[in-house]
């Protein structure tokens, strides 16, 4: 989905990814199935060329676009981690601020999250009549299931809700651990796609599979901007309904608050045990990227027809891995 976008990562093969990207085209358009699903987040990216694009290829008079919209209030905590594990260094507060009242570090967040206009660039392109805007209920979390059972037509109780940790939220001291972290990487000025690799893709999968205790303390929002996303979510929801889309849940739900954070934030104590997880993903990451870059080399080198000890293997893939931290040291 990242290509369709124009959103390949830096390390990502973009003449593979498009591969994929042709593959589920021609999957979605050749089946023979009653019903065909395709889900993704990177949808959100698009803009409005992207949006043609996808149209195009998957057949605009087949397809019904369907978005689902949670409070923004019950976003940005959300998306503040999301965007430290790609090495964002600014605290919440810092980042709050920017987003809301000056030009924000993370333009990706309003592309996906002023909503009525996400609603906008895709009802201009396949009618508002192909557009369904589902309105998450965070008290019932049967409803998405259920919602899209209806859409599908399934059997009730098709769809069920796994606990996935790896899709849960960093807790407040995880993710200042990790933006500290992203302070000192950047201060070094170590290469960003290395970074991905190592963080994004890796070892922070591997420090949200620890379950945190009841009492670890969350991302809390303060209050200011808690009533920011409350008047910003309130002139979506109006502008969502009189688009002409059909709405699912209550369009007010976009209006919702969050619990302000209830003090300041003071000095952060930050637990060793999650230092040492933080280390210890980056030494397996490290060691996983590693072995993908040696069995690299062995394949150049195969090409070359000159075959290389395991010593000259590593040495290469590390250079390939680190160059300007290599040339620095050197």
């Amino acid at each position: 989905m990242r290509w369709v976008t124009e959103r390949v990562l830096p390390q990502q093969d973009s003449a593979a990814a498009e591969k994929r990207w042709r593959a589920l085209v021609k999957e979605m358009t050749t089946s023979s199935e009653p019903r065909l699903v395709v889900s993704s987040e990177f949808f959100s990216d698009a803009k409005e060329q992207h949006v043609e694009a996808i149209a195009r290829d998957l057949g605009r008079d087949n397809l019904t676009v369907a978005i689902t919209l949670r409070p923004l209030a019950k976003i940005l905590p959300s998306q503040w981690q999301q965007y430290l594990q790609r090495g964002l260094t600014q605290s919440y507060d810092e980042w709050l601020d920017k987003t809301f009242n000056g030009t924000s570090p993370t333009p990706s967040f309003w592309q996906r999250h002023r909503h009525d206009a996400l609603v906008r660039r895709w009802g201009d392109v396949v009618g508002y009549d192909n557009v369904v805007v589902i309105m998450l209920d965070g008290s019932d979390y049967g409803f998405l299931p259920r919602t899209f059972e209806q859409l599908l037509g399934l059997r009730p109780d098709t769809l069920e809700l796994l606990d996935d940790l790896q899709n849960r939220s960093l807790t407040f001291h995880e993710a200042e651990m990790l933006r500290a972290f992203n302070v000192q990487y950047k201060s070094e000025k170590l290469a960003m796609p290395l970074y991905d690799r190592l963080v994004n893709t890796r070892a922070g999968h591997y420090l949200k599979h620890r379950r945190p205790e009841r009492d670890e303390r969350k991302i809390e929002t303060p209050a200011w901007a808690v009533e920011a996303a409350q008047r910003v979510g309130a002139e979506m929801a109006e502008a969502i309904v009189a688009s002409g889309a059909r709405v699912i849940g209550d369009p007010a739900t976009l209006a919702l608050g969050a619990r302000p954070r209830a003090d300041d934030l003071g000095p952060v104590q930050l637990d060793p045990e999650l230092s040492a997880r933080l280390a210890v993903g980056l030494v397996l990451a490290g060691q996983e990227v590693q072995e993908i870059e040696v069995r690299a080399a062995r394949r150049a080198a195969a090409r070359e027809g000159r075959p290389r000890t395991s010593r000259e293997l590593i040495g290469a893939a590390r250079r390939r891995l680190v160059p300007d931290w290599v040339s620095r040291r050197r």
